[in-house]
């Protein structure tokens, strides 16, 4: 409705939804999916940012320790249905962390594998610069690295 409100710019309807979303401490998966689904080119909604901000609060308390997300299915499952910009939003967050920079590495291809074909260059590049390639154990960089094709695609278009 939020979305509607915004295209059709009915602002009562817009803050109506706005305050229903932001009261709600605990926002369902499908909520935070569709608000970077739909709203993540909206910067020009009032209470834009501080919607963004709760789901980027959601996002973290879920997925922030990547550790954690990554050795539980069913969190990995949560985490491969998030779109583009949200799991951008948690892989540039301050506050995620992660044991290795392997572990972020390793959530991107998961992620990627995931998306059937729904990933252009662009947001692969934007998900290559959120990880920090100088950080990656030095085994990792000479074996793994070079077996992933769309990093080697990436890094090759730089």
């Amino acid at each position: 409705m939020l979305h509607l409100a915004h295209v059709y710019r009915v602002q009562d309807c817009a803050a109506a939804c706005l305050h229903a979303l932001m009261g709600t401490p605990q926002l369902q998966p499908e909520t935070v999916h569709l608000v970077y689904s739909l709203l993540s080119g909206a910067t020009d909604l009032p209470g834009f940012a501080q919607l963004m901000e709760h789901c980027s609060n959601h996002l973290h308390q879920q997925f922030g320790n990547l550790e954690a997300t990554m050795s539980d299915l069913g969190l990995i499952d949560k985490l491969h249905k998030l779109p583009h910009a949200a799991v951008l939003a948690l892989l540039e967050d301050e506050r995620t962390e992660a044991a290795a920079e392997n572990t972020v590495l390793a959530a991107v291809q998961s992620w990627l594998a995931h998306q059937p074909e729904r990933v252009d260059l662009q947001q692969r590049q934007q998900l290559a610069g959120a990880v920090r390639i100088p950080q990656l154990e030095p085994m990792y960089l000479a074996t793994v690295l070079p077996r992933i094709p769309w990093l080697v695609e990436v890094s090759s278009t730089c």
